[in-house]
């Protein structure tokens, strides 16, 4: 009953703690994406972000906010994706909005791995680390014509992937400790 307790109580103690990390990070990668970010025309947000969605919205619409740019949101999430058909791109009017010209800024999450090999004389290991890149496209809308493409990697030191390989030996080197310890064994036998 007490490990319950302690389990439990280690839990609720845990969470806020990576709730708290998990917003840091969503303000440091905020921070990167608003700098990007040309001003002097009403920006339209879409992000997809994957779990980082949430988080970097209300981070980056803040930042954006504290820096007196004039932020839009697009009624029924309705922004044109950049190279979309006319049609779809009509739905869509600016003029609805009361403007001439405004900046789509999409953020879009790709994941990709780092290897990291640790090299020994007897031994490596191998672990794989995740890299986020966010990718910014900043469209001029009505005529879609990218203006910028930027990215910004992201990556936690502490994450490691679940299966991190284990120390292992290469194939040769076992042969060649057992060559050096006979060598000694030989040495010290014939030594006089």
């Amino acid at each position: 009953m007490r490990f319950l307790l302690a389990v439990c109580i280690s839990f609720c103690l845990c969470v806020p703690l990576l709730a708290i990390q998990a917003t840091q990070e969503a303000k440091v990668i905020a921070l990167a994406i608003a700098d990007e970010i040309q001003t002097g025309q009403p920006v339209f947000l879409e992000l997809d972000c994957g779990d980082w969605t949430s988080a970097l919205t209300q981070e980056l619409s803040a930042l954006l906010i504290q820096r007196k740019l004039d932020l839009r949101i697009a009624r029924e999430n309705r922004v044109p994706d950049f190279g979309s058909e006319a049609e779809e791109a009509q739905s869509f009017q600016l003029q609805d909005y009361g403007l001439d010209s405004a900046l789509l800024v999409q953020v879009k999450l790709n994941l990709k791995w780092q290897e990291q090999v640790q090299r020994n004389f007897f031994s490596y290991r191998r672990d794989r680390l995740p890299v986020y890149s966010f990718e910014t496209m900043q469209i001029l809308l009505p005529e879609q014509r990218l203006l910028k493409l930027s990215s910004y990697d992201f990556s936690r030191p502490q994450a490691r992937e679940a299966e991190a390989s284990n120390l292992r030996m290469r194939w040769f080197e076992p042969l060649i400790a057992g060559a050096a310890i006979g060598s000694m064994i030989f040495l010290l036998w014939n030594f006089d």
